[in-house]
């Protein structure tokens, strides 16, 4: 009776852990998938259904080359499976036809020291291409402007820097999250892991007492 307590003990532990996963992948504020060896698109949070305007019904079991340009995501796939993490500036292809500028982070999953696939994370760029577009637009302006307003035009566009600069600060404090969910995901599945065998050895454990007590 004990080991059997043991065992839905460890069977309630792992289907927590696993229930926490899901919910970890599932409200993480950036767009994020997981995807097999072979590129194929295993997971799609919500996050990732809002930026790209595809419902995961209509991607999970689709290569990730339909949403970027095959070229360009088979080189940063190729370039992640030789150091293991990329940050790389790519477009995505929105359902709608939308071409959108985003950063991504690509780090290589490993399974029993082989390599289990890739998790992959976006970062939108629009906001901040328009405050450099804006910002190029000013720098322009201050060319041909005369020089009364020439400092009002330069502190306007030193100004809209500042807001550059602190939204890249932001990206960069983003990846850190993101690396330590990563992390702890990780971490989650190696207690997994280790949960199936302790649970695969209670089993077994189990099958001999009940052979030894059925043969006496």
């Amino acid at each position: 009776m004990a080991t059997k307590s043991k065992i839905n003990i460890l069977l309630s532990d792992y289907n927590l852990l696993e229930r926490y996963s899901e919910d970890l992948f599932k409200f993480m504020p950036l767009p994020t998938a997981l995807l097999s060896p072979l590129e194929v698109i295993l997971e799609f949070n919500p996050a990732f259904e809002e930026i790209s305007g595809y419902p995961s019904e209509e991607v999970v079991g689709v290569n990730i080359k339909k949403l970027f340009s095959p070229q360009e995501i088979k080189k940063i796939l190729k370039k992640a499976s030789k150091q293991f993490s990329v940050e790389e500036e790519i477009s995505l292809i929105a359902k709608k036809g939308e071409i959108i500028p985003v950063i991504i982070f690509v780090q290589t999953r490993k399974a029993r020291g082989q390599k289990g696939g890739y998790f992959i994370s976006l970062f939108d760029l629009r906001e901040t291409k328009e405050k450099e577009e804006k910002l190029k637009e000013i720098n322009s302006t201050l060319e041909i402007r005369v020089q009364a307003r020439e400092k009002e035009l330069k502190e306007l566009a030193e100004e809209l820097e500042k807001r550059v600069v602190e939204r890249k600060r932001e990206i960069k404090k983003k990846i850190k999250e993101l690396d330590k969910i990563r992390r702890e995901t990780v971490r989650r599945e190696l207690i997994m892991v280790k949960l199936k065998k302790e649970n695969a050895f209670l089993l077994s454990k189990i099958k001999e007492l009940e052979i030894r007590y059925n043969g006496e």
